[in-house]
């Protein structure tokens, strides 16, 4: 393709992403292309995929705003010019399945098995490897060391229970066609962690509970008459306490409940004669850069990309 067929098409697709795509595409013939909702997916699928391609391949992915832009690019490219095989696309699966939606079945898309990909890395696996390796525990005695990973099982399923309750109000309010904007309920304004144990706050921002307090934070009248049983009878059948939470704020959970434990180390951990210096600073804002590379790769995911561009690296 010249560069003027690509500034061409891309015209037309009016898509600013896949003007992007087409000009790095012109000489990248040892390339896998792909692209994800948000500017921190990256971190997550792009160790994941070098660790499989053969040494002389690269990839170039990029994010696309969100899942709505994923799937509109894709729809722009004529499958008929393009091997489907080099050019991938990841997505969350979100709670589409409690709206009838019916998510992508493509060979080159991608669905989280979870609520998101940070779902994957919220796990006893890598909070260990945290703990080691970015808290500086690495001589922590293995007793105690599972000590604390069992109290991180723990405190997740409380969370996870808890968690039911806000979850179910988001599938209503969607269903009744509101837009709540999910990234205003604040999770250190439900919760709070004490040397590494879960506490909830009874009047998170002076409101009566946690109800009323999401309600005010995503601007919708809180009507206590509201029966929510048969909606989280649903979300539970389904499996959402271990799968449609929302990412972002298990992601919370971990982040919170390390450094917790961390501050509170010299309790927890008596053996420990000192404080140790923890050599990366972490937050929910640099979690997944930080986490998502001691996470294992998803089995589907590794499936996935076997399927696709592995698939097609190594014939090309």
């Amino acid at each position: 393709m010249t560069t003027l067929e690509c500034l061409e098409e891309a015209q037309e697709s009016g898509h600013p992403k896949y003007h992007e795509y087409l000009t790095r595409y012109r000489n990248a013939k040892k390339t896998i292309f792909g692209f994800v909702e948000g500017i921190d997916d990256p971190s997550f699928y792009r160790n994941k995929i070098e660790s499989l391609l053969p040494d002389e391949w690269d990839i170039d992915i990029k994010p696309a705003g969100n899942k709505k832009l994923v799937l509109e690019l894709y729809r722009c490219f004529d499958w008929t010019r393009f091997n489907r095989k080099q050019i991938i696309f990841f997505i969350d699966r979100d709670l589409d399945e409690f709206f009838g939606v019916n998510l992508p079945n493509e060979c080159n898309i991608y669905v989280t098995d979870n609520y998101s990909i940070e779902n994957d890395i919220v796990n006893r696996r890598t909070t260990r490897s945290i703990l080691l390796d970015i808290c500086n525990l690495s001589s922590l005695p293995v007793e105690d060391l599972n000590n604390l990973l069992t109290l991180f099982d723990k405190q997740l399923a409380l969370f996870c229970n808890y968690m039911i309750e806000i979850m179910s109000w988001i599938i209503y309010w969607k269903r009744e066609g509101k837009k709540p904007s999910l990234n205003n309920i604040i999770m250190k304004h439900v919760y709070r962690f004490r040397q590494g144990k879960l506490q909830v706050i009874q009047r998170p921002k002076r409101f009566a509970g946690c109800a009323e307090y999401i309600h005010n934070q995503c601007n919708i009248r809180y009507n206590p008459t509201v029966d929510l049983i048969n909606i989280t009878n649903e979300f539970c059948a389904s499996g959402g306490p271990k799968k449609y939470i929302r990412g972002k704020y298990l992601l919370w959970f971990q982040v919170e409940f390390i450094r917790s434990v961390h501050r509170s180390i010299l309790i927890l951990c008596p053996k420990i004669d000192s404080q140790p210096r923890i050599r990366v600073t972490i937050s929910t804002k640099n979690a997944i850069v930080n986490f998502a590379p001691r996470t294992r790769i998803p089995s589907s995911l590794k499936s996935f990309l076997h399927l696709s561009c592995i698939e097609y690296a190594s014939r090309n």
